[in-house]
């Protein structure tokens, strides 16, 4: 698989929305990725072919193949992209925030504005790992999926304020992160924020009376 490095971040697609980036050599890897994960994250790895993929980018097979080897390195290379992309949004949100309540606030927060910029990310976070379950050349990504589940440990970890066992609190918010990121993949938006909201408004304990 090729290491051609892209010559912009997901953080910075993400600011600028999906689709193509400006022309330029590099930029083709970049529109592969975000058009691989537009259509693994709608039409499925199995029905999503590298001809619909490269004609979404603009560009090539052969393309595709010397950037990702084929069609199964390009999923894992989106797996990859869109965990960078994830969590340097989580990691910038929660800088300075001291407990794990809000640190869990300003993830919520985070993910309505970066789904509502690019609303195949929550889609893909859904599919990838059914994905992985039901394609065996898909495992190469296996690892990466670990991510996410790091981050939430170590933020658990390092959040004050906590009155259980750490790993309750790390089941807890994989399910929240899980969770919403089905209500992102919604065909109305508006429902994610309103799940925010809801979610917000049961971690402060405004929800059940005693």
């Amino acid at each position: 698989m090729s290491t051609v490095p892209a010559s912009e971040s997901p953080e910075a697609r993400t600011r600028r929305g999906p689709g193509r980036p400006p022309g330029g050599p590099l930029n083709t890897r970049a529109a592969l990725l975000d058009a691989g994960r537009e259509l693994f994250a709608t039409q499925g790895y199995a029905t999503a072919t590298a001809r619909d993929i490269v004609e979404r980018a603009g560009c090539t097979a052969p393309v595709l193949y010397h950037h990702f080897g084929n069609k199964a390195g390009l999923f894992a290379a989106v797996v990859k992209d869109v965990n960078d992309l994830i969590l340097g949004h989580f990691a910038e949100a929660i800088e300075g925030k001291r407990t794990l309540l809000e640190r869990i606030e300003a993830i919520l927060d985070e993910s309505v504005r970066m789904y509502d910029v690019a609303p195949s990310v929550g889609r893909f976070v859904v599919a990838a790992p059914l994905e992985l379950a039901r394609h065996p050349e898909l495992r190469i990504a296996a690892g990466e999926m670990l991510r996410l589940g790091q981050f939430i440990e170590q933020m658990c970890a390092d959040g004050a304020g906590v009155q259980v066992e750490p790993h309750r609190v790390e089941y807890i918010v994989q399910t929240l992160i899980y969770g919403l990121s089905r209500m992102a993949a919604s065909p109305r938006p508006v429902e994610y924020v309103h799940a925010v909201d809801a979610l917000k408004t049961l971690l402060r304990g405004q929800v059940f009376t005693q």
